[in-house]
């Protein structure tokens, strides 16, 4: 145990470059895309997505649901510590919930719940006013996630009352070691994380923590971001203004692959215009997805696909 991360391929440390720190790290609070590069390293969720969209497993080893399809009960793993050495209990979930439902951007999302309750130390159970398959869905989705953190932490803390870096604590696999959001933001392997058996499995399964540390380089300049890049400063991240310049650069190589998210508007439906949804669908009407995403990627059309589901490929 004492050597669990010691090894063939482990060790070193992570590079990373953005070109603006994140505006919060309390992630249930934000869909900032920023926020999730960050605290998708930090937080877990009762459950998360596999790579064929099943919902599968994470902090919860299983669960049941009644014949009626109102109530769900989550059994938790045991044993799993949160970065500041606590062990999660049924405790930290409802009242992760709870502050969830009250500083969230999509508690929307779980208008269905009419009551949870901890029934022990590891089982949760969550009663809905009536069937919904989008319960499970919303519990795996990463934007705004409702995250387990502890309760002993987040209490009573509403939206931008958490003090960063000693609030910011979960289950996952790196902790936060510093924070200097006009500099650097410095992940560090947590040493007690307990991943899953098997291999990783969309953002579900073993969650291996290869790196030492991972170093978040804050570079507001784009073209500074890609001299660090040419010159091996930085190893991922950089905004590429020049796709084609990056593409005849002999010295560069380039694999193309797909991110694992969506770039999409979430609405806030409190508000009084955008709560109408005529308002919402005249948004939708009048921006052309093509043009965007033609001058998001430099004109160049096979870097983006078009689709309308939240869950993509």
């Amino acid at each position: 145990e004492g050597d669990r991360w010691v090894g063939p391929g482990f060790g070193g440390i992570l590079h990373v470059v953005m070109g603006g720190a994140p505006p919060t790290l309390d992630s249930p609070t934000t869909t900032e895309v920023s926020t999730q590069m960050v605290t998708l390293q930090i937080n877990e969720t009762l459950v998360a997505m596999s790579e064929n969209y099943k919902v599968v497993p994470m902090l919860a080893h299983s669960w049941d649901v009644s014949e009626d399809g109102l109530t769900y009960t989550f059994y938790l793993r045991q044993g799993i510590k949160f970065h500041n050495g606590e062990e999660m209990t049924a405790e930290d979930v409802i009242a992760s919930f709870d502050r969830f439902m009250e500083v969230s951007a999509r508690s929307d999302s779980f208008s269905m719940v009419e009551s949870k309750e901890a029934v022990d130390d590891y089982t949760v159970k969550f009663i809905l006013s009536e069937p919904n398959r989008q319960f499970l869905t919303a519990l795996a989705y990463v934007t705004a996630d409702m995250c387990i953190q502890p309760k002993s932490v987040i209490e009573g803390k509403a939206a931008g009352e958490l003090v960063i870096p000693n609030d910011i604590i979960g289950t996952g696999p790196y902790r936060l070691a510093q924070y200097d959001p006009d500099n650097l933001i410095v992940l560090e392997r947590f040493e007690d994380y307990q991943p899953l058996p098997g291999g990783l499995d969309g953002m579900a399964g073993g969650k291996i923590p290869y790196y030492d540390a991972v170093y978040i380089h804050i570079v507001p300049d784009p073209p500074a971001q890609m001299l660090g890049l040419e010159s091996g400063e930085y190893y991922l991240g950089a905004e590429i203004e020049d796709p084609q310049a990056i593409l005849a650069n002999p010295d560069i190589q380039v694999e193309m692959f797909y991110p694992g998210y969506s770039a999409m508007l979430l609405i806030n439906h409190a508000e009084k215009f955008t709560s109408d949804v005529k308002f919402r669908q005249a948004i939708n009407a009048v921006l052309d997805m093509e043009d965007v995403g033609m001058l998001a990627t430099g004109g160049m059309r096979d870097y983006f696909r078009l689709n309308s589901t939240l869950w993509p490929p």
